[in-house]
């Protein structure tokens, strides 16, 4: 039950080391919060700004692009029929769509958006820190 004076002071030495290891873990979690809540506004601010901004992007492509006069006979999107050239023809057919062409646009810019954006976050995340406090 006695153990001798140098087993003692190495027993010492090691709860010291697990201590300073105690305290770099957490004040290395405590970077990786404070860095976690600013890379967490940055996303908000993202997402916030990514899907007005493809709604807009949809509406505008849908308008202006498929809804060119040159697309239609008569030069009338509203009332006339696709013409039959090829390209003009198929911009024409879509925007005969109606409205839900550029809510579905919009969708599929932000699958490219934010599938990019992750691409992004997961090669510069890579090696750093620890998964479960990125992941959260």
């Amino acid at each position: 039950m006695f153990a001798p004076p140098s087993s003692r002071r190495l027993a010492g030495i090691h709860s010291e080391r697990q201590t300073n290891k105690r305290t770099r873990y957490l004040n290395h979690e405590t970077i990786i919060d404070m860095s976690t809540k600013q890379s967490g506004k940055i996303s908000s601010l993202f997402v916030a700004l990514a899907f007005p901004l493809a709604l807009i992007v949809s509406i505008l492509f849908y308008m202006f692009v498929l809804g060119d006069p040159a697309n239609f006979e008569g030069g009338d999107p509203v009332k006339g029929h696709p013409v039959a050239l090829d390209p003009n023809h198929t911009f024409g057919i879509i925007h005969k769509g109606g409205f839900i062409v550029p809510i579905l646009f919009t969708i599929v810019l932000l699958v490219l958006i934010f599938s990019i954006e992750r691409f992004i976050t997961l090669g510069r995340a890579k090696g750093k820190g620890r998964i479960d406090a990125f992941l959260h």
